[in-house]
């Protein structure tokens, strides 16, 4: 009996993450805080911190999305996040 509660209880819970837009494998993302310098864009660091395998455009979206930003610009002195695999 305590063990198909258990399994109901997991199926609501990953039913309920599905329907919600809760991305399990995105939460545990790790990242690291850099300053950006003079010359940096978001283009230079996404080519910088991406793997030699990755497509630097989806490196390049997921720094903006990490970092909440509405448009592609950065500032010399300003700390953004970049997330690293």
């Amino acid at each position: 009996m305590f063990r198909k509660t258990i399994i109901f209880f997991i199926s609501i819970a990953v039913l309920t993450a599905t329907f919600t837009g809760v991305n399990f494998a995105k939460t545990n993302k790790e990242y690291i805080e850099i300053t950006v310098k003079k010359g940096d864009t978001l283009w230079s660091l996404a080519e910088k911190y991406s793997n030699k395998n990755d497509d630097i455009r989806n490196k390049l979206i997921e720094i903006k999305k990490l970092n909440k930003k509405q448009n592609y610009e950065i500032r010399e002195g300003e700390v953004i996040k970049i997330p690293i695999d």
